[in-house]
Order: structure tokens, then C-alpha cells, then sequence
């Protein structure tokens, strides 16, 4: 039986799910997933090592769980988002920064894993809180689609923009100063993206394309 830190079991539970997310996370900062143990995480969370096994089974477990925590704590950004009469663009700058409050905490392997789920498999085979997550994402756009906001709307659109997020998170984790910055260009690069033209193919006419794919104005215009 392992030891009761709560009141009751479902609170212990809770109150485990943290300290082992937090020392989790606290972890990856140091160390690889690739390389980190569940004794790297016990040890962090001042826990006997065999404790860490009443709660999870082996790292991947602790992963989904943090994942999980990290969707509810995206939930409460979400549930104001839901019944907001905002424009569709301010809703969706307002989920993107609560991606990345998340990720300047320290969770950018559980909001990299996060964005994954959201946008791969079936929404019914997604957890609640991503699914949430899910959804809030393709009501902004559909609203913003509707309304003549966003040019651009669908499946592939939804995973374009947690591509570039995903991308965004692994930037940061490498060059943590850069939250303000990459923000800044990941919030012009979507909204570019969403307000452009379907079918709009820049031109080109007055370029020429030089070796390994550098482009160069034709001599006549220069």
C-alpha cells in the first residue's frame, strides 16, 4: 500500500500527479527523454524510487501524464475561448499564447506531445482534454473560414498551424530567451498563412532560380 499524502486516495493521486509532472518536466531540462529513467524522476521528487511505480508503470506512462496535465491546464483558455464573441484571429492569438505560456513554464515536450495528438488519429480516440483542445482549434477556424476572416479552413490547415507550433516549442526548448520573439513570428507567419488567397501562387516572374534552390532577380530588372 503505498504511503497516502492526501486526505484521500483520489487526492494523493492529484497531489502525486503534480509533484511527478513537475519533477518530470524539472527533468527534462537536464537530460534527454531518450536517456532519462523514473529513478531520475523519483530522486527529483524526493520520492523512493519504488514509489514512483504505485503511480506509473515506466516513462512513457509519466509522459501521458503529463501530456494530460497539460491539456487541462490549456482547458481553462479554452472553456473562455468556447463562449467568446471575439474575432475569430483575436481567439486564435489567445490560444496560441496559452501554448506558449505553457511552454515557457518548461513543458515543451508535453505541449510537443499535446499538439502531436491534437493533430494525428481520430478526435474520438483523443483524450478529453486534447479533444477539447481540438476542437477550440477547428471552431476558430470554421468561424473565422464563415465569416470571411480566414481564407483558409480543413484538416490540413489545422495541422500546418500545430506543425509550426510544434516547431516553435523545439526552437524554444534549445533557445529559451527566444519566447518573445518566436511568438511574435509564429503569430504573423499563421495569420499570413490563414488571411491569404486560396490557390494564391506568388510571383516569381521576375526571378531566376540559381543552384541549391536560391532565387536571384533576372539582371534586366536590377
Amino acid at each position: 500500500m503505498p504511503k497516502i499524502f492526501a486526505a484521500t486516495v483520489a487526492e494523493n493521486y492529484d497531489y502525486m500527479a503534480d509533484i511527478l509532472t513537475c519533477a518530470f518536466e524539472a527533468c527534462l531540462v537536464e537530460t534527454a527523454y531518450e536517456a532519462m529513467t523514473l529513478a531520475d524522476v523519483a530522486r527529483r521528487a524526493g520520492i523512493a524510487r519504488n514509489t514512483i511505480y504505485n503511480y506509473v508503470a515506466n516513462k512513457d506512462d509519466l509522459l501521458d501524464l503529463a501530456v494530460e496535465r497539460t491539456g487541462l491546464a490549456l482547458s481553462d483558455v479554452v472553456a473562455d475561448l468556447m463562449g467568446s464573441r471575439a474575432a475569430a484571429r483575436d481567439r486564435l492569438v489567445t490560444l496560441i499564447d496559452g501554448i506558449f505560456h505553457n511552454v515557457a513554464k518548461g513543458k515543451h515536450l508535453a505541449i510537443t506531445s499535446c499538439l502531436i495528438a491534437v493533430s494525428g488519429g481520430r478526435p474520438e480516440s483523443l483524450p478529453p482534454s486534447m479533444r477539447y483542445v481540438r476542437d477550440c482549434f477547428e471552431n476558430i477556424l470554421v468561424d473565422g473560414f464563415v465569416k470571411g476572416e480566414f481564407q483558409q479552413s480543413g484538416e490540413l490547415t489545422l495541422e500546418l498551424i500545430v506543425g509550426v507550433l510544434r516547431a516553435a516549442a523545439t526552437h524554444i526548448l534549445r533557445l529559451p530567451h527566444d519566447v518573445s520573439q518566436v511568438r511574435s513570428e509564429v503569430v504573423d507567419m499563421v495569420l499570413g498563412y490563414l488571411s491569404e488567397e486560396r490557390g494564391h501562387v506568388p510571383d516569381y516572374s521576375a526571378h531566376q532560380v540559381e543552384g541549391g534552390g536560391k532565387m536571384k532577380r533576372d539582371a534586366a530588372n536590377e
